[in-house]
């Protein structure tokens, strides 16, 4: 049955036969405390709860790994920016910080940035999320846990 008739049906059960429909008013009662939030409680929450963190972010760590694959099966010598150390277990280096910053921007198409930028606005987020750890005394070297290898 749907949820209007089974109201319907408590309500007349509550009622009795003999009460005409007009004169009864059901009583409701809440489980848990009822009450209407004010827009300031609710806006107040909300810039509690934190700016979601940049998805863009897996999306780029996935395009430098795939780089660093490239780089490696073409025979290249280049240093790859990130790499991974540990892909079963989700561990990565990153290389080079600051090259690792600057197509992270290049890639946010943001003119300047630096890695002390990128670490404070990025990495700690998504530290303090769980979806990356630092694993060594190496700042450089994280665990991730939110790419599927």
């Amino acid at each position: 049955a749907s949820k209007g008739t089974r109201l319907a049906y408590e309500s007349h059960i509550r009622r009795g036969h003999g009460v005409i429909v007009k004169d009864y008013q059901p009583v409701i009662r809440c489980r848990t405390i009822f009450s209407v939030k004010t827009e300031a409680q609710i806006s107040q929450k909300e810039s509690q709860a934190g700016q979601p963190y940049d998805l863009e972010f897996v999306t780029f760590l996935r395009q430098s790994f795939c780089l660093g694959k490239d780089f490696v099966e073409s025979g290249q010598s280049e240093i790859t920016c990130a790499e991974w150390i540990n892909q079963d277990q989700g561990i990565f280096r990153i290389n080079n910080r600051d090259t690792f910053a600057k197509r992270w921007f290049n890639f946010k198409e943001i003119e300047d940035g630096t890695w002390d930028i990128l670490f404070s606005s990025v990495i700690r987020e998504f530290i303090e999320r769980s979806i990356l750890k630092q694993v060594s005394s190496d700042d450089l070297v994280f665990q991730v846990f939110c790419i599927k290898q």
